[in-house]
């Protein structure tokens, strides 16, 4: 339940983060190959993937 709606949270502040984060952390696909499909530089794919993880943090706090 709480994975739903931090997925929920997250996919709706930003998709195109989530959709990063996904491929990288769930899918495993490698950073390099995610900042090829999207013309970025590799060391954008880990920011964004930071940037999900602290936006998850922040929801966890404030919501549980």
């Amino acid at each position: 339940m709480e994975l739903e709606s931090v997925t929920e949270y997250i996919k709706g502040k930003n998709p195109k983060w989530w959709k990063v984060f996904y491929l990288k952390e769930w899918c495993g696909v490698s950073a390099e190959e995610i900042a090829e499909k999207l013309h970025v530089n590799p060391s954008r794919i880990y920011q964004l993937v930071d940037s999900v993880q602290k936006l998850g943090k922040r929801y966890r706090k404030e919501n549980w």
